[in-house]
């Protein structure tokens, strides 16, 4: 199935609602629309999809604060902080970060 621009911002803006009343309520998000909320969230800003493209990286290699905060040893807060030096990716209130990058960055902080 081939959808157009305008159809991709109208899913966009549909998960995005869905996220926020989700997160609004506390409830979780389930991992698959997580994972489609940041590919329309890449095509809807002109990025490049790495699904799109060949790349070594795949979906199963993101992950969130949590699980990034768990493999430095340190807050969800600080890893916040210091998103941009694991070249973390904002979609909407969360961040995404590659598990390659994270760990390449706890062994240079152990070094």
């Amino acid at each position: 199935m081939n959808i157009n621009d305008t159809e991709v911002r109208a899913a966009f803006h549909a998960i995005d609602e869905f996220v926020r009343r989700r997160r609004r309520h506390g409830a979780g998000i389930p991992e698959s629309v997580r994972r489609l909320h940041v590919r329309l969230y890449r095509d809807v800003r002109g990025e490049v999809d790495p699904e799109d493209t060949p790349d070594p990286r795949t979906a199963d290699d993101e992950i969130g604060t949590t699980e990034a905060a768990a493999l430095l040893g340190c807050s969800q807060r600080h890893i916040r902080r210091i998103a941009a030096d694991l070249d973390g990716i904002r979609v909407g209130r969360d961040w995404i970060f590659n598990r390659r990058t994270v760990a390449e960055y706890a062994e240079a902080r152990a070094a």
